[in-house]
C-alpha cells in the first residue's frame, strides 16, 4: 500500500527537465542517419521520447548542430553527408545486382543444356513441373473429330464448289454439326479448297 502511494506521489512530481548537449544529439542523429540504429531503438536505449528524436533530427537537417554559422556552408555540409549515405546505398544495391546477374547467368546456361543434352524432354518437363505423359498426350478424340467435319467439308465443297467458308459453316450447321466459322476456314485453308 505505501510503495502504490510513493509511486503516485513521484509521478506527481515534476520531473526535472533534462538538457543534452549539441555532441551528444549530433551522434545519436548521426547514427540513425547511417543506419545503425532506429530512432525508435535509440529512444529507448537513452530513454528519450521519439518526438524529442524526431525534432532533433529536423534540426540536423537544418544544419543547427555543426560548428559553422554560414547557412550554405552546413547546407553543403548536410547535402554532402546525403549524398555519402546514398552512395553507400547504391553500391550495396549495385553489389546485389552484380550477384544476381551472376547467379541468373548460371542458371542460363544450366538451362541451355537441357536443350542440348539427350535426354531434353525429361529435363525440360521437370523444369516446367509437367509429367512427361502430359508432354506427348495426344488427343485422340480431337482428330476423330477434325477427320469427320473434313470429309464433310469435302463433300459440300465437291457438290458445291462456289461455297465459302460462311455456307460450308452453314450447311454443316444445317447437318447438325456444331463448328465454328474459324476452324472451318482454317481446314478449308489447309486442305486448298
Amino acid at each position: 500500500m505505501r510503495q502504490e502511494i510513493k509511486d503516485i506521489i513521484e509521478g506527481l512530481i515534476m520531473r526535472v527537465r533534462r538538457s543534452f548537449s549539441k555532441e551528444f544529439k549530433k551522434e545519436v542523429i548521426e547514427s540513425i542517419v547511417s543506419g545503425q540504429a532506429t530512432a525508435v531503438e535509440l529512444a529507448r536505449e537513452h530513454s528519450i521520447s521519439p518526438m524529442t528524436v524526431s525534432k532533433w533530427k529536423k534540426d540536423y537537417r537544418s544544419g543547427k548542430f555543426f560548428e559553422n554559422t554560414n547557412e550554405s556552408t552546413t547546407r553543403l555540409e548536410i547535402r554532402v553527408r546525403e549524398l555519402e549515405k546514398l552512395v553507400g546505398e547504391l553500391t550495396m544495391e549495385n553489389r546485389l545486382l552484380k550477384k544476381f546477374r551472376d547467379f541468373a547467368t548460371k542458371e542460363k546456361k544450366e538451362d541451355l543444356s537441357i536443350v542440348t543434352s539427350r535426354n531434353w524432354d525429361k529435363k525440360g518437363c521437370k523444369l516446367v513441373e509437367i509429367c512427361r505423359s502430359t508432354y506427348y498426350y495426344k488427343s485422340k478424340k480431337d482428330k476423330e473429330v477434325y477427320l469427320d467435319i473434313a470429309d464433310r467439308i469435302n463433300d459440300i465443297a465437291l457438290e458445291y464448289p462456289y461455297y465459302g467458308y460462311r455456307r460450308v459453316t452453314a450447311a454443316l450447321r444445317r447437318q447438325g454439326m456444331v463448328v465454328n466459322h474459324k476452324k472451318v476456314l482454317k481446314m478449308m485453308r489447309k486442305m486448298s479448297i
